[in-house]
């Protein structure tokens, strides 16, 4: 391996090793239901997104969810200690104003074991001052709904019941905004 390549791999380990820091030791109200350490895991895109994105997302509409893993928006990163700013792979909001950042993708259905990386989502407002976050989970195409727990801006553990593409819809202080994120099966 080159300088650069050295270089390189150096850089995106030790800014993994703060995004572990970070989201793992970040105070929160959120309630996850088991231990909340982040787990790194390949930033590869699934083959079950569509190449769609979340805007203007409808109820009913089918899956928007896309996988994005170029750089967060300038406006994510705050929490972040710097380059590489896309160490991970995220999500954005049907009106752009909320990324999730998904530790641990891909993720599975139903919640993996304690062996298993975690279905942890990183929550991040564009605008600060945003007040509280709650989510409501569905399966996209039928009625079925998921208690994902206690939400808020920050990090916390999402798990539905079965493996597809969930809509959550975000409510907070701006106008509720939606995101689809793609769990898949447990092997």
């Amino acid at each position: 391996m080159g300088h650069t390549g050295v270089h390189r791999w150096r850089a995106t380990a030790m800014l993994s090793g703060l995004l572990l820091i970070v989201a793992g030791c970040t105070g929160s109200p959120a309630t996850p239901r088991r231990d909340a350490t982040a787990h790194p895991s390949p930033i590869a895109p699934t083959t079950a997104a569509p190449p769609t994105t979340n805007a203007g997302a409808a109820a009913d509409a089918p899956c928007q969810f896309k996988l994005r893993t170029d750089d967060l928006p300038t406006w994510a990163r705050s929490g972040f200690r710097g380059p590489p700013w896309n160490a991970w792979p995220y999500a954005v909001s049907s009106g752009g104003d909320i990324v999730a950042v998904l530790f641990g993708y891909p993720f599975v259905a139903p919640e993996p074991s304690e062996a298993e990386s975690q279905n942890k989502i990183l929550w991040v407002p564009k605008d600060p001052s945003a007040g509280e976050l709650t989510v409501d989970a569905r399966l996209v195409g039928t009625s079925q709904n998921a208690d994902v727990g206690d939400i808020s801006f920050g990090p916390s553990i999402v798990d539905v019941p079965k493996p597809g593409c969930w809509r959550m819809t975000l409510h907070w202080l701006g106008p509720t905004e939606t995101i689809d994120i793609m769990y898949g099966a447990k092997p």
